[in-house]
């Protein structure tokens, strides 16, 4: 009797348990494509705001007008800082930063001012417009310097720290052509008091005359063209 009683037991626990699983199976199988399709939706969302990071028309436009290798030629004005006036020479490379949203500046020349060495960075945003933060080596830190378009003109201005002084700078960008632009450097105690302190010419520098091979950069010194106009991020001499 103990050995029926057992075996029946077990018998109804084992339908217990039989009738505890098998409505699971169903509903578990009901879970795994909505779980994929949830997978799937974190994963389009993942690509959609991957796509949104991309160059701005701003930004576009910029590389379009500066992008490239250059020849610099430096035209200091008679100033406090420089009293005989001045010239130099130099070159700059102008080359796409990361995804096309800014672009990176290398800076060289030796003139009256002795040896100069500088780089930068702009991009661009709704808020502030374009900004420029600029480094190089003729004072500790850098400057942070604000754009906007004035007409066929890109203006930047800032302030730099003189001692107990406060410098205020105009930088102005004009004249574009296919082969080069003009850069205005204005500097005075305050925006009624900005004088002219040098003038920098840009010409595209041919290819051939670099006497390197650069990689990512085309006929006369312009970049080849990933698809919105402006040159590779690896555009870098090698």
């Amino acid at each position: 009797m103990k050995w029926l009683v057992t075996v029946s037991a077990v018998a109804l626990m084992s339908c217990s348990m039989a009738a505890d699983v098998t409505p699971k199976k169903p509903q578990d199988a009901a879970k795994t494509p909505a779980k994929q399709e949830a997978g799937v939706a974190d994963r389009k969302t993942q690509d959609a705001g991957a796509e949104k990071v991309k160059p701005s028309p701003e930004m576009k436009k910029l590389a379009r007008l500066i992008a490239g290798r250059w020849q610099v030629e430096e035209k200091y004005e008679v100033t406090a800082f420089t009293p005989q006036g001045g010239e130099g020479k130099g070159t700059e490379m102008i080359h796409r930063g990361p995804a096309g949203l800014s672009l990176i500046l290398n800076y060289s020349s030796n003139g009256s001012m002795g040896e100069v060495q500088g780089n930068g960075i702009m991009t661009w945003n709704p808020k502030d417009g374009y900004q420029q933060f600029w480094v190089d080596n003729g004072a500790a830190g850098g400057a942070l310097w604000l754009g906007k378009w004035e007409g066929d003109s890109l203006v930047f201005t800032g302030t730099e720290q003189m001692g107990e002084q406060t410098s205020h700078w105009k930088e102005t960008f004009s004249g574009f052509s296919n082969d080069g632009f003009t850069l205005t450097f204005e500097m005075g105690m305050g925006d009624a008091e900005l004088k002219k302190f040098m003038t920098l010419k840009f010409t595209r520098m041919p290819r051939q005359s670099a006497g390197e091979r650069r990689h990512g950069m085309g006929m006369h010194g312009r970049p080849i063209s990933d698809g919105w106009g402006g040159p590779r991020a690896d555009s870098t001499l090698r």
